[in-house]
């Protein structure tokens, strides 16, 4: 448990905070507004799914994070029973997986160059 919470902060201390304020003040407030309404939009459908409050909570930390290690940092935090995380957990690899297929075939139906289906 220890060393799954060490490993994500060394994961974390690859990006340098030069490379994070490089991105700009603009891209910044863009990102944490986008991570803001994934996550608000995630849980306000689970729970309009009538899904637990603690399973909608880890669902909107999978998606709009970074999948199965935030559920698992959120879990952790929260102190979720492990069986309680499967859902979530089952959920974000799910669509992580179709969306590797299915995402490329949208790039020209959409018209979007490489270059923008990547940032897209």
């Amino acid at each position: 448990k220890h060393l799954m919470r060490a490993g994500i902060v060394f994961l974390g201390l690859k990006v340098s905070i030069a490379d994070v304020l490089g991105l700009g003040w603009l891209a910044l407030v863009l990102i944490t507004l986008i991570v803001m309404a994934s996550f608000a939009g995630t849980y306000a459908l689970a729970r309009l799914l009538r899904l637990p409050a603690e399973t909608a909570l880890l669902i909107a930390t999978g998606f709009s994070i970074c999948g199965a290690s935030a559920i698992g940092a959120m879990a952790a935090v929260r102190r979720v029973r492990h069986q309680d995380t499967v859902l979530p957990v089952a959920l974000v690899t799910l669509c992580g997986t179709l969306a590797i297929g299915v995402l490329p075939l949208l790039m020209h139906p959409l018209s979007l160059s490489p270059e923008r289906f990547g940032a897209w």
